[in-house]
């Protein structure tokens, strides 16, 4: 069973935490743009996205924070990064997806962070598909992660899920499931583990809500969740336990005029819509939670950042930096506090591709 509320996000009260805006680095001339970040403390975290260099080619693009300052650390890649999972200081994984040049095809890229630098893992693509991409990634324990996207054969025929599962020595791909056999597909975008056999993976399937447990081999159960419109899209995902995880994105009208953030929550039972904004055009493309009550949500509202608090008290809007013509978070991790960074992209009339945006909230 689930329920559906409707109502505006309140303006958070008066409180000592407060967004500020962190100076952040941009290696690439033509455009820097982060989506996502893992924080393992306060003074550690690791940020992921792409650039593009002056020969206008795409770049993979690592910021680290060290407690007082961003730094780049990017791959030696071609690739642009959609998802960062980190477990320790010394051992992170990022996913995304590169073009191959010989063929044209997109394939999925997976890289390990040591401590010190990047490496590349090999990964076993499925056969004749030319659209391969992996969105999420995270672990439960150090030797446990999961890894999440999409596959296409290019042709027309629909998406499917695409699953890696990182047992602590290597990655092996998982069969995953497709619930939905329409023209649209299934696609994840995001995982959130809770122990190394629990994880969530979460996105679309046929334009409805999607999020499917997977409790370890290739064993999934796909849990039913509210699609409020007609299309509709869970880009990231947060769980704190099997009885509390958080789903955020977006839902549209049938004629995709009016584009609204959303947030849904699982008890352990079932789900239920949380809230949508007032915005016409707004999302919401990362949550994290320190809690079963306690979250941030980030995202966009026009040309503005938005984040978006969950207490016991519900959801209130929070004031964030927008420095540039158009904002955009698109990725946030939180810890005790709750404390966060969050990480986005903004453009300005010197910078119309994009610089990257770094901001902490405490």
């Amino acid at each position: 069973m689930v329920w559906l509320a409707i109502f505006f996000w309140a303006a958070s009260p008066a409180s000592a935490a407060t967004w500020s805006r962190q100076a952040s680095p941009n290696p690439f001339p033509q455009q820097d743009v982060l989506v996502d970040v893992d924080c393992v403390s306060a003074a550690w975290c690791m940020a992921v996205g792409s650039g593009v260099n002056s020969a206008n080619s795409i770049r993979g693009f690592a910021a680290r924070w060290n407690g007082s300052s961003w730094q780049t650390v990017s791959p030696s890649t071609d690739a642009g990064l959609h998802d960062v999972g980190c477990v320790s200081s010394s051992k992170c994984f990022a996913v995304g997806q590169r073009v191959a040049l010989s063929t044209g095809h997109r394939l999925p890229v997976l890289l390990r962070w040591n401590g010190t630098g990047w490496t590349s893992v090999a990964l076993s693509v499925p056969a004749a598909q030319q659209y391969a991409t992996l969105d999420g990634v995270d672990c439960g324990t150090s030797t446990s992660c999961l890894a999440v996207g999409g596959t296409s054969n290019g042709s027309g025929t629909p998406f499917h899920t695409l699953a890696y599962h990182y047992n602590g020595t290597s990655w092996a791909r998982l069969t995953s499931p497709n619930p939905s056999a329409g023209p649209a597909g299934n696609y994840f975008t995001d995982a959130s583990c809770t122990s190394g056999s629990n994880c969530y993976a979460a996105g679309t399937a046929e334009n409805k809500t999607l999020v499917e447990r997977w409790r370890g081999a290739s064993t999934w159960n796909r849990l039913p969740t509210p699609s409020p419109r007609a299309w509709n899209t869970f880009r990231a995902i947060s769980c704190t336990s099997t009885t509390s995880c958080y789903a955020v994105g977006e839902t549209y009208t049938a004629d995709r005029n009016v584009e609204n953030a959303f947030a849904e929550h699982y008890n352990g039972t079932s789900w239920s819509t949380r809230t949508f904004t007032a915005s016409n055009t707004s999302y919401l493309s990362g949550v994290s939670c320190v809690s079963a009550s306690t979250c941030i949500a980030a995202g966009g509202a026009g040309q503005r950042t938005l984040a978006v608090k969950h207490t016991a008290a519900g959801w209130a809007t929070l004031s964030t930096p927008n420095p540039g013509v158009a904002n955009y978070f698109q990725g946030v991790s939180c810890w005790a506090g709750p404390s966060c960074e969050a990480v986005g992209s903004y453009t300005t009339a010197a910078s119309p591709g994009g610089r990257s945006l770094a901001a902490r909230y405490s």
